[in-house]
Order: structure tokens, then sequence, then C-alpha cells
């Protein structure tokens, strides 16, 4: 179930999509493949993940979607409210499927975001190398956990 075994339906028959991304509670900047997945599918999204991971992004020269909505959740530092945060974002995008007007202005946005997206898609921005260089790649280390019932956990 990994990259590219999305279906590019499911982007084309909404409108945006709810990311989690593998960090909330752990400390660390590791971005995974869930948090590209909606930019190759041109697909706006609302990332679940650390605090700060949206800035991170933007750090690296992508651009996020605070013209859209409120992205303030991005600095919470507590997981608690930070979720309650982006579940507020969550249903407000959700209720306004239910404006009379939201499709034809949904549309007119999405065309923007689509802009923004299309142009990672033909290298049309820059990297921040300095950036990028700060946090270099580090292989996970695998813990692995034996319990007294016999089962064994590996984070």
């Amino acid at each position: 179930w990994g990259f590219g075994f999305e279906s590019a339906k499911l982007y084309k028959e909404t409108y945006f999509s709810i990311t989690t991304e593998t960090l909330f509670y752990e400390a660390g900047d590791y971005i995974s493949e869930k948090t590209f997945k909606p930019f190759q599918h041109l697909h706006p999204f609302v990332l679940i993940g650390r605090p700060g991971v949206l800035k991170y992004l933007q750090s690296l020269g992508f651009k996020t979607f605070a013209d859209y909505w409120d992205e303030s959740y991005d600095d919470i530092e507590d997981n608690s409210l930070r979720m309650q945060k982006v579940l507020g974002v969550i249903k407000t995008l959700i209720n306004k499927t239910n404006e009379e007007d939201f499709y034809d202005n949904w549309n007119l946005k999405l065309k923007s975001v689509n802009g923004k997206i299309e142009s990672y898609q033909n290298n049309n921005f820059e990297i921040n190398e300095k950036e990028i260089a700060k946090h270099p790649f580090e292989q996970e280390v695998l813990q692995r956990e034996f319990y007294d019932d016999g089962s064994v956990g590996d984070w």
C-alpha cells in the first residue's frame, strides 16, 4: 500500500485531503510520502502532524494553503489543542460544501492552488538547499520490543 497504489479517482472526487503524517506525538522533522501524495495529484490538503511541519515544508520551498484556510494549528505545541484546531479547520471546510456558492468559489481557488502544485510537478520552484542540509537523512533505527505474551512490537 505504498506510494503509487492510491487511486487518482479519490482525489478527483474530493475537494481536499486530510493527510496524517507519521509523527504527531513524537519529536522530529520527518516528512513521509503521505505528505507528497496530494502534491502529486494536484490536491489541496490539511496536514495532521507535529507542530511546525507546515513551516518546515515552507522552509524547504513548498507553499501550503494558508491563503485558503487557517493553518495556525501548525503553531500549537499542545497535541490535544493542535488536534482540536485541525478538526475545526476540517469541519469548516466540510461545512462550506453546503454553501450555495461553494462550488464556483472552490473551483476558482482550486485553479490557484493547482497552479502552485503544478509548479512543483514542473520543477518551477526553488528548493532551499541550505535548509535541507540542516536535516540530513538518517536511517531509522528499528526498535524491537518483546512482550510477555510472545508478541513483538516494532517502533
